[in-house]
C-alpha cells in the first residue's frame, strides 16, 4: 500500500499501489537471443532473463522462457518439435521471434523469410489466439565485418548503415503483413537493429559487439533487452538495473544505453 497524506487535515489515505499481472514471455530465436560469446549472459538465460530482471527492478511481473538454438532460423523452428512443445508449454501472453540475422536482407530470401513469419504467426495464434506478438529486429554486423571488404568486388554492404536499413525494411514489411491479417496491436516490433545504429551513430566509444563483430557483447545484450522490455511493457526504460548475474554495465554507459533504447521508436 502506498499512503498519501493531507497537508491540510493531517489525513493518512491508503491508495493501493497499482498491481500488474505475471507477463509470460516466450521467446524464439537463436545465438542473437541466447547471448552466444558472453557467459555472463548465455549462462544466466540470456537476453530474456535480462528483460525478466528489469520488468522486476521496474516493478512489473514478467515469467520468461527460451527456445533458441544456435544457427536456428524460423525454418528450422516450424519444423522442430521442441518449438512446439514450447509454445504449448503455458498460455503464453507474449512470444518474441527473431530470426537469422541475414533472412531479410540481400544474403537471405526477404519472401522465404516473410512466409516464415507468417507460418509462426498462424501457429502461435493455432495455440492462443489472445497471445501478443513481438517481432525481434536484429541489428548490422560491427564495423570492419567482412560483408564491408574495401575490395569493391567482394563488398556484400557499402555500410553497416546498408545492412540496417534492410534488416529494419524486412521486419518492418512482416508487420505490416501480419498486421493486415490482424488489426490492432498483437503485432509489435522491437526495433533491436534501430537501436544499435543510433547508438553507434550517437556513441561510438560503446562496443556493442562480441569480438566476433557479429554477436552482441554483454553492452549489446543489455541495449536488446531494454529495447523489448519497453516494447513489451510500453515503460520507459530509464532507471532500468544495471547489475546482472556474472555483469555490471558501468553507470554512464547503462544512462546512454537506456537513453538510446528510450528514444527508440516502437
Amino acid at each position: 500500500m502506498r499512503l498519501l497524506f493531507s497537508a491540510f487535515f493531517g489525513l493518512q489515505l491508503a491508495v493501493p499501489t497499482p498491481a500488474f499481472s505475471t507477463e509470460n514471455i516466450l521467446f524464439i530465436g537463436n545465438s542473437f537471443t541466447y547471448g552466444f560469446g558472453c557467459p555472463a549472459v548465455e549462462n544466466n538465460g540470456g537476453v530474456p532473463k535480462l528483460v525478466e530482471v528489469i520488468a522486476a527492478a521496474k516493478g512489473r511481473k514478467a515469467a520468461v522462457a527460451m527456445r533458441a538454438g544456435a544457427k536456428e532460423d524460423w525454418g528450422c523452428h516450424l519444423s522442430e518439435p521442441k518449438t512446439e512443445r514450447a509454445l504449448h508449454a503455458r498460455p503464453w501472453n507474449w512470444v518474441v521471434l527473431q530470426d537469422a540475422s541475414t533472412k531479410p536482407t540481400r544474403l537471405g530470401n526477404l519472401n522465404r523469410f516473410l512466409e516464415n513469419g507468417k507460418a509462426l504467426y498462424h501457429r502461435i495464434r493455432d495455440h492462443s489466439p489472445g497471445t501478443m506478438i513481438v517481432l525481434y529486429e536484429t541489428w548490422a554486423r560491427g564495423g570492419g565485418y567482412s560483408y564491408y571488404s574495401v575490395d569493391a568486388a567482394h563488398t556484400t554492404f557499402v555500410s553497416p548503415a546498408e545492412m540496417t536499413t534492410e534488416l529494419r525494411r524486412g521486419y518492418a514489411t512482416l508487420k505490416e503483413v501480419l498486421g493486415d491479417l490482424e488489426p490492432g496491436e498483437q503485432v509489435r516490433l522491437a526495433r533491436v537493429g534501430t537501436a544499435f545504429a543510433l547508438c553507434q551513430k550517437q556513441y561510438p566509444k560503446i562496443n556493442l559487439f562480441y569480438a566476433d563483430r557479429m554477436h552482441a557483447s554483454d553492452q549489446g545484450n543489455y541495449l536488446a533487452a531494454l529495447v523489448i522490455y519497453a516494447t513489451i511493457f510500453r515503460d520507459s526504460p530509464l532507471g532500468a538495473p544495471r547489475k546482472f548475474a556474472g555483469f555490471t554495465i558501468a553507470p554512464h554507459v547503462a544512462a546512454k544505453l537506456q537513453q538510446i533504447a528510450a528514444e527508440t521508436p516502437n
